[in-house]
């Protein structure tokens, strides 16, 4: 059973087992509703995510191998450092988007 925390909205701040209408799952995270009737933040966590998944794919591609205690090893070259910039923007970007939404939460 998936339990949910309700972002903006009316039941903005409750956690519920089944999303109430109006709300749908966040890309971000499988455990957050957002509410849907607000088309820019709905856009904004679209263009977060996007961000966020071109960002690792670029860092996975980097990524040469793992020291032993666990750390990635990555190349230290343009794209990596464009790829963790990206992340890090997008990092931002949603926690800045959250706060607005739900500025009790935090």
């Amino acid at each position: 059973m998936n339990r949910y925390m309700l972002l903006d909205g009316p039941l903005r701040g409750h956690a519920v087992d089944e999303l109430p209408d109006g709300y749908e799952v966040s890309e971000i995270s499988d455990r957050i509703g957002v509410w849907t009737k607000t088309q820019e933040d709905f856009d904004e966590l679209h263009a977060i995510l996007e961000l966020m998944t071109s960002a690792q794919a670029r860092l996975d591609t980097q990524t040469l191998g793992e020291a032993p205690d666990g750390t990635p090893i990555v190349a230290n070259n343009d794209d990596t450092r464009q790829a963790i910039s990206d992340m890090r923007e997008a990092n931002a970007r949603q926690d800045r988007l959250l706060r607005r939404m739900a500025p009790d939460l935090y």
